[in-house]
């Protein structure tokens, strides 16, 4: 027993100093996103990258009319009015201070607001990975730098934009759902992932595929023998009558401003009126194939890296080896996963979970691509854990479970295409008017 405990506390010591480094390198991934986010706001024009104008409108009238803004298809100045509020009174107190210091246009200065919620929404994925892989901080450390270095989600952190605000709302829900999987099931879980679910409501209309999914990680817990249909009914009873106390009364407004809880005909209109009819286009004559193609380009572009008003590529042969890469580390992540499983360090119910979150996240984007071209990869960004974590499992499907080249690849491919988004940042002519 004494030798046992010896060879224990051992390990424990030489865990100690690869614990700080591996904060250290969480920090510096922190600091390098941080960083680039200042760059891009300096080389990027306030109103260039997309629909930064209508998020601004909504906080001006915000201010001017100290109430929430009410959209109207005949006002093109209030497409975005139809979004819940949360990110735009959070941004308030940066407006005012931007007013304060003498900005000519004030809602600049709640950029830094996204770029907050943008390190934020890196440390959530950090600590999802590490809730799931306690033992391996490479995992954790990969699946951060991924996201924290991705050029077009760095363009998303250093914009006004709700959309970094979502990202956050889907990160903390989604660990607080795989917490519940691979520990015991708590009140206090249960009482956050309701304020996150509320806070989604409050958030934009996209955090409403939580429900389901919160919904299914509690049924998920029954598969344990230690909780039963009581407790667990009581837990998500708790979660959802919190998340329909703190945002329930948005629906309310909505009902009685629009005669629809959820708003969908104004975001409709907003769609139509902002983007291509895609109905129209088919009627037109263009041909469904070529259509679908369009989407996947452009989606897979997007994903990676378009800056400024969406306008702004990397050479062609960029995105073909990024697509080679994507789709072998796709078909490569099933081998990642069964080797985690064998060592016992991969639960089923968190993998239903991140599957859940990723596919309800397409089925929503391939809906209003549908209804309209809207083939903006940030639109799939509420699923990065799962994108992060696929991508990293298929690196290591390749290279085996315990290489650190495997945590040194996830993180160098975006940091190389970051590099040369860098580069068109600063080479005279191209900068993201």
């Amino acid at each position: 027993m004494a030798k046992r405990k010896s060879k224990q506390s051992q390990v424990n010591a030489q865990s100690v100093p690869e614990r700080r480094i591996h904060k250290g390198w969480l920090l510096g991934i922190l600091i390098v996103h941080i960083v680039l986010c200042f760059i891009y706001w300096h080389y990027t024009d306030f109103g260039a990258p997309p629909d930064e104008t209508g998020h601004n409108s909504y906080i001006h009238y915000m201010v001017s009319e100290r109430s929430l803004p009410v959209y109207f298809s005949s006002n093109n100045d209030t497409y975005e009015c139809y979004q819940p509020p949360l990110y735009y009174a959070l941004g308030l107190p940066f407006f005012m201070a931007g007013k304060l210091i003498g900005l000519s246009e004030p809602s600049v200065a709640v950029r830094l607001l996204s770029i907050i919620l943008g390190a934020l929404s890196v440390l959530l994925v950090y600590l999802t990975m590490k809730r799931i892989f306690p033992r391996d901080d490479g995992v954790a450390i990969g699946c951060a730098g991924f996201v924290a270095l991705l050029p077009t989600h760095v363009m998303i952190s250093s914009m006004v934009s709700n959309d970094i605000i979502m990202e956050v709302v889907f990160g903390l829900a989604i660990l607080l759902m795989v917490g519940m999987q691979v520990g015991k099931l708590t009140w206090r879980q249960s009482t956050f992932l309701g304020i996150a679910l509320g806070l989604g409501i409050l958030s934009k209309m996209t955090c409403l595929i939580l429900f389901p999914i919160a919904v299914a990680s509690y049924l998920l817990i029954l598969r344990r023998t230690t909780e039963t249909w009581t407790v667990v009914l009581k837990h998500a009873g708790l979660a959802l009558g919190i998340a329909f106390l703190v945002g329930g009364w948005w629906f309310v407004r909505n009902q009685l401003v629009y005669g629809d809880a959820l708003g969908i005909a104004e975001m409709k209109d907003s769609f139509f009126l902002h983007s291509k009819n895609v109905q129209e286009s088919l009627n037109a004559g263009m041909p469904l194939n070529f259509y679908l193609g369009m989407i996947v380009t452009w989606t897979f572009r997007s994903f990676w890296c378009v800056l400024g008003p969406m306008t702004i590529q990397l050479d062609p042969m960029v995105y073909i080896v990024l697509a080679v890469l994507s789709v072998v580390t796709a078909i490569t992540c099933r081998r990642g996963i069964l080797r985690r499983r064998e060592v016992g360090e991969w639960s089923s119910s968190t993998g239903i979970i991140l599957g859940l979150v990723l596919g309800l996240v397409a089925i929503s984007f391939i809906q209003m691509n549908m209804m309209v071209f809207q083939s903006q990869g940030r639109y799939l960004y509420p699923a990065l854990i799962p994108f992060a974590l696929i991508w990293y499992l298929g690196i290591e499907g390749i290279l085996g479970r315990g290489n650190r080249l495997t945590t040194w690849l996830a993180i160098g491919v975006p940091m190389g295409i970051q590099v040369l988004a860098l580069i068109y940042c600063v080479t005279p002519g191209i900068i993201f008017h």
